[in-house]
């Protein structure tokens, strides 16, 4: 009965790792910034932009060493600017967030609130740039699957998926994105739920949630994950009353998280970060190859202290080098 035991101990697999980074609501907040919630004096210095960098490029450093999947993804707002679009850079924001190489994007209240989808005479707005030339100009694959542009679908369609799924090993992963079902609220266009000639329509959470997870079980996906701009309290909901969801990376409306909320009905990872690059999550889950499930994860709520993730200085030259 021993040997068997240890025969059996032998035949089991290790567990596969997949690493996620997730951003939130970072509201083109790149640059240096100050900690004054931990110390108001004498405040540390939060390094930004290139701080998330020196982070990221150590973290996939060590996911190509050790041969573990590392994805980068943000749940929405991660435009700057004022509510009416004072100040906006389109090409800034998508530089750095290109040049950190996210792999996949949801599109936030923020998104749609300082891009029309079509430029109108009576646009409040001061900034003319449609959603569709800001989205052209991302590397990342933007995901969103509660909202239909209606008329303009042709054109939003190579730019924006309703899910996408990935295979790891065996194991796949379908990835899903979700927009406030009141963001309509916070939006300075003529914007209802009726039919064209309105730009877009959002549909209802609950049962957009429930028809891709029931989509993404049919495509035979194992882990799902949804990157939420829905806010706290209504992810939480959905964890709930949606059941086959294993991972929410939250953000729009609540405060961040330093722990991970489990939801004890249905065991949904709900993650939230604090606002304007303040706060970053990692999360490593681990995977029964064989069952295909998770078994366990290991969560760290990161705070970007410049002193702590310094970017590596380019190596000078020798002087005395001919």
């Amino acid at each position: 009965m021993k040997a068997l035991l240890i025969f059996f101990v032998f035949l089991a697999k290790e567990p596969l790792k997949i690493e996620i980074i997730h951003t939130s609501n970072i509201y083109g907040n790149f640059g240096q910034s100050k900690a004054t919630w931990i110390n108001p004096d004498f405040p540390p210095t939060l390094g930004g932009y290139g701080s998330l960098a020196e982070l990221v490029r150590s973290e996939r450093e060590n996911a190509k060493k050790n041969n573990h999947l590392l994805l980068l993804m943000d749940a929405g707002n991660f435009t700057g600017g004022y509510v009416t679009g004072d100040n906006l850079q389109p090409d800034s924001i998508a530089y750095y967030m290109n040049s950190l190489g996210y792999d996949f994007l949801n599109l936030g209240v923020k998104e749609l609130t300082l891009f029309p989808v079509k430029q109108r005479a009576l646009d409040l707005l001061p900034n003319p740039m449609p959603l569709a030339n800001y989205l052209s100009k991302f590397t990342a694959k933007f995901i969103s699957s509660n909202i239909d542009f209606l008329e303009n679908q042709e054109i939003y369609a190579p730019l924006i998926s309703r899910y996408e799924i990935i295979d790891y090993s065996g194991i796949k992963i379908g990835i899903f994105g979700m927009i406030s079902e009141n963001a309509p609220f916070f939006i300075y266009q003529d914007i209802t739920y009726q039919p064209s000639p309105n730009p877009f329509k959002i549909h209802r959470e609950y049962e957009s949630a429930k028809k891709i997870v029931d989509e993404l079980k049919s495509a035979g996906c194992d882990i799902i994950i949804m990157l939420s701009s829905i806010g706290n309290y209504r992810e939480r909901f959905i964890a709930r009353d949606v059941p086959g969801i294993d991972l929410i990376l939250g953000g729009f409306d609540g405060f961040g998280e330093r722990q991970a909320y489990v939801d004890p009905v249905n065991h949904t990872i709900i993650l939230r970060n604090y606002d304007y690059m303040s706060q970053v999550g990692k999360i490593n889950l681990y995977v029964d190859p064989d069952v295909k499930t998770i078994v366990n994860f290991e969560y760290s709520a990161i705070t970007l202290f410049e002193e702590e993730f310094t970017p590596l200085e380019p190596a000078e030259e020798s002087e005395t080098e001919e």
